[in-house]
């Protein structure tokens, strides 16, 4: 399953599946793009907010705590049914996959 990018448009949907994890990054991360990869090749869904692409501010909005809790990119938040249950900063591969055993 590939990572999909999400917008303001887009990911109020894709958070309400049963479990899925939303990767955030920026334009200049360089650790994101292989972590959104890997991370992208699992069996479930990820998407991906660009923070400082358009189209994002509506997701800030609705998670201000982004803004303080997410110091490190990427950033990984675990959500089930449009609720924010559990995030890790950093490239950590491992701990996204023990949320999914």
């Amino acid at each position: 399953m590939a990572a999909e990018i999400l917008t303001d448009d887009t990911w109020p949907l894709f958070i309400s599946q049963k479990e899925a994890v939303i990767i955030l990054t920026r334009k200049d991360c360089n650790n994101c793009a292989p972590f959104v990869k890997e991370v992208g090749s699992k069996e479930f869904p990820v998407g991906v907010v660009v923070l400082d692409k358009p189209g994002t501010v509506g997701f800030k909005t609705a998670y201000p705590r982004i803004a303080v809790e997410a110091s490190v990119l990427p950033f990984s938040i675990l959500f089930s049914r449009g609720e924010w249950l559990e995030s890790v900063m950093g490239a950590r591969v491992g701990t996204i996959l023990e949320w999914f055993e």
